[in-house]
């Protein structure tokens, strides 16, 4: 798979997470699509990073 495909699924996956925990942690509707997004994109960008570094 191409690496920005990686990266798109792991910020799915992430988010869909984050999304679940924080909704069982109680949070606000407002924060747990901010904090799910926010980590979704950091985590998503840091794999494609990774993955190009590792494909050179």
């Amino acid at each position: 798979m191409k690496p920005l495909l990686w990266s798109l699924v792991v910020t799915a996956v992430v988010c869909s997470l984050s999304l679940f925990v924080t909704q069982w942690m109680g949070l606000a509707d407002n924060w747990r699509i901010f904090v799910s997004v926010f980590l979704g994109v950091l985590l998503g960008n840091g794999c494609n990073r990774w993955l190009q570094r590792a494909a050179h």
